[in-house]
């Protein structure tokens, strides 16, 4: 039968194990990052705004053209809200808590805009309203969707969001 390990043994051996890990930490992690990373972050950083600068000089947008809407955040809520009353009333769904509204940050030149509902209504309703939303122009990102059975129906709870360029 072996001995058991004394505790001072056990306490200097996870010690070098320790110190061990750490030199290789610090090791990987030198020889991971070039000499020159700083400068060179910073020449992309630079780069970045000049070329940011020169498409908007160009008037060239900097988003693709159907991922964002060219009109006010606002202008976008509202013909938001109308389409998707007149889709409801198409497809015979019975919306409610619907909101389109601009959010009140804006970043990187881009304003967004909250969309949320509820509708029931029949599964294939349900389905069809989803695909005219993945179809709208600019894109409807969708953050939460939530589609459930209630035997003969369904109901569709929608939270996402456009943007707009500013």
């Amino acid at each position: 039968m072996t001995d058991p390990i004394a505790p001072r043994e056990a306490a200097i051996a996870a010690g070098l194990a320790l110190a061990a890990a750490l030199v290789l930490g610090v090791t990987l992690t030198a020889l991971s990052t070039p000499k020159d990373f700083k400068s060179r972050l910073s020449t992309v950083e630079q780069q970045t705004v000049e070329t940011r600068g020169m498409l908007r000089a160009r008037g060239t947008s900097l988003f693709s053209p159907d991922a964002v809407c060219n009109r006010s955040a606002e202008a976008e809520a509202n013909a938001l809200r109308e389409e998707l009353a007149t889709y409801g009333a198409r497809l015979n769904l019975r919306l409610s808590g619907l909101s389109a509204a601009p959010e009140v940050t804006t970043t990187d030149g881009l304003a967004g805009v909250r969309l949320r509902f509820q509708a029931s209504g029949s599964y294939e309703s349900a389905l069809m309203a989803l695909d005219q939303l993945a179809k709208r122009r600019p894109q409807v990102f969708a953050d939460t969707v939530d589609l459930t059975s209630k035997t003969s129906s369904v109901t569709l709870v929608f939270s996402g969001r456009l943007f707009c360029s500013v």
